[in-house]
């Protein structure tokens, strides 16, 4: 579906280094099954969760997921 890349300050970086982040961005109908829910293994998710297009619209949201949606219209 597309790729979204973008350079990361370290001030903003949870790790607190600089870095570029490179993002592959797929496309899924109908997803089913459950979500990972446990992160305690990894310190940059918190949760997952299953989303509409328009329940995405009242989220706070990352660049990259505006990205995406630009993709969808």
């Amino acid at each position: 579906m597309g790729t979204f890349s973008e350079w990361i300050e370290g001030k903003n970086a949870l790790s607190g280094k600089s870095g570029h982040s490179f993002k592959l961005l797929f496309e899924a109908q109908n997803p089913a099954g459950e979500l990972k829910r446990d992160f305690s293994d990894d310190d940059t998710t918190v949760d997952a969760a299953w989303f509409t297009l328009g329940e995405v619209q009242s989220l706070r949201r990352v660049p990259v997921v505006d990205f995406a949606l630009s993709l969808t219209s």
